[in-house]
């Protein structure tokens, strides 16, 4: 239906059906704040990238988003969902880039870390996933994150590249947002309030 190409599909796989739900789906309390027209205008792109945990701290990194905007808008001011991947392929790489500096930079500085290849040894990604954000906030989170380092070492040698492990930590920080929100919404409901 979107037209997506073998790359793009391939780019995507982890992340296409939540994105999908961030862009088509409106649910305030489940930090969901797409359209179901198919369609988003552009304070609701802004509010939707927001919400997707990617849009940078820095204001200059900020900037930099709000400018590709006006470049990929339809002329009625509206965004499709391929224009909205376009700007989460932009904001996920950036993202990558900054995980990449902090993984080279531990890896050059912690002999653990004398892998050949770039590559982090199993022993050593929990505290590597801390330093890098990713910490656990209660046993449900730490036994996710568990699985997800567990499912990362596909291969079972028990190191996971550097790339690996900025995927990893960017698939750990959505799922626990996604976890995060469902714990918010059903705080929400239980305190009397409703959708």
């Amino acid at each position: 239906q979107f037209h997506l190409t073998d790359e793009d599909r391939s780019n995507w796989r982890h992340d296409l059906v939540d994105l999908w739900k961030m862009f088509f789906e409106y649910d305030p309390c489940s930090g969901k704040f797409g359209s179901s027209s198919g369609v988003l205008d552009e304070s609701q792109m802004i509010t939707v990238v927001r919400e997707s945990g990617y849009m940078p701290k820095t204001s200059r990194r900020q900037q930099e988003v709000w400018a590709m905007l006006p470049k990929i808008m339809h002329q009625d001011s509206t965004f499709s969902f391929l224009e909205f991947l376009q700007v989460m392929h932009f904001l996920r790489e950036n993202d990558r880039k900054r995980l990449r500096k902090i993984v080279d930079h531990k890896m050059q500085q912690d002999a653990a870390f004398a892998q050949p290849s770039n590559s982090v040894p199993m022993s050593e990604l929990g505290g590597l996933l801390a330093e890098l954000g990713v910490t656990p906030r209660n046993k449900e989170e730490q036994m996710e994150i568990r699985n997800l380092m567990e499912d990362s070492d596909q291969e079972d040698a028990g190191i996971l590249t550097r790339d690996e492990v900025v995927v990893l930590c960017q698939l750990i920080k959505a799922k626990v947002r996604g976890m995060q929100r469902e714990r918010e919404k059903q705080y929400v409901l239980s305190s009397g309030w409703n959708e």
